[in-house]
């Protein structure tokens, strides 16, 4: 993912997959992101999730994807795209 994104042109910026919406919505915010990409699990956390809720505050924000099982909807599933 990150060298398909810097291969777009873009700059990826990683994230601490241990914050919370709070922290996510900062460093969105901070960094004016305009596509994110995360896994849907991890262990009992659910990033994809998370996401979908902190996405609902930033217009800005377009692209929501994510690797693994049980993707939510409104967020791309990659392993789909990828096959």
């Amino acid at each position: 993912a990150i060298l398909a994104a810097e291969a777009a042109g873009l700059t990826p910026c990683l994230m601490d997959v241990t914050w919370g919406a709070a922290e996510v919505s900062a460093a969105i915010a901070a960094t004016d992101l305009r596509a994110v990409v995360t896994q849907s699990r991890l262990g009992e956390d659910r990033p994809a999730e998370t996401l979908c809720f902190v996405a609902a505050g930033f217009f800005r924000l377009r692209s929501l994807l994510a690797f693994g099982p049980d993707v939510p909807r409104g967020v791309a599933d990659l392993d789909a795209v990828l096959e």
